[in-house]
């Protein structure tokens, strides 16, 4: 049904040329320790040259796209810390 008003399951996707790994270094001591910076360089389109950097957790390597996610992952975890410290202190008492 849906094929008959143009719309099909199999969308043509251009293949994305993998970014080339410039640098990888520990992120700056304010981050947190452990943290890493990684720089890539894109291969191909209009922007090709052009350079992205992205941080990562020390413990999940899960990928941020700027230092201001960094911040609020970082804070995330602060809160999700605090709530379990309470819980305990509650459970104790």
């Amino acid at each position: 049904v849906l094929a008959t008003i143009g719309i099909t399951s199999a969308t043509k996707r251009k293949t994305k040329t993998p970014a080339k790994l410039l640098s990888e270094a520990p992120a700056a001591p304010s981050i947190g320790v452990g943290w890493t910076v990684r720089t890539f360089e894109r291969q191909s389109g209009s922007t090709a040259g052009s350079t992205d950097s992205y941080w990562y957790s020390p413990v999940t390597e899960k990928k941020f796209r700027s230092l201001k996610e960094v911040e609020r992952f970082k804070e995330a975890l602060r809160q999700v810390r605090e709530e379990q410290e309470e819980m305990r202190n509650n459970s104790n008492n």
